[in-house]
C-alpha cells in the first residue's frame, strides 16, 4: 500500500464522522467520563443550540430522570448517585445510531 500511495495512511476501511457525529462523542464522551454533561456548553462550542437540537434526546431522558437515575437542569446532564453504574443508558440516549430512543429503558442491556 505505501508503495501505490506515498504519504497516504494505510487505511482500507473506516467511517467518516459529521460534525453531528463529532458533537455527540464529545457528550457521551462526557457523560462516560465525568458522570456530567454541560450541553449548552459543548453545543455553543459547536455553534448549535442545544435545546432545539437536542429536544427529542432530552424528552427520552425523562425516564430516566423521573426513576432517580439522572438529573436535567439548565442544559446540564447528569447522573444520580443511582444513576452512575448505569451511565450508559444516559449516554444511549444521545447516540443517533440508536434506533429506538422511545422504547422504555432496559436496564439490564446496559449491567
Amino acid at each position: 500500500m505505501r508503495g501505490d500511495y506515498p504519504g497516504a495512511l494505510p487505511v482500507w476501511r473506516g467511517l467518516e464522522l459529521d460534525q453531528d457525529d463529532l458533537l455527540r462523542a464529545e457528550l457521551i464522551q462526557q457523560l462516560m467520563c465525568h458522570g456530567r454533561v454541560d450541553g449548552r456548553r459543548v453545543a455553543a462550542s459547536h455553534g448549535i443550540d442545544f435545546d432545539r437540537e437536542f429536544a427529542a434526546e432530552i424528552e427520552s431522558l425523562r425516564q430516566l430522570v423521573d426513576d432517580g437515575l439522572a438529573h436535567i437542569e439548565d442544559g446540564v446532564v447528569s447522573a444520580t448517585r443511582p444513576g452512575r453504574p448505569l451511565l450508559r443508558l444516559i449516554a444511549m440516549c444521545f447516540d443517533r445510531y440508536l434506533k429506538a430512543p422511545q422504547q422504555p429503558a432496559r436496564y439490564s442491556k446496559a449491567i
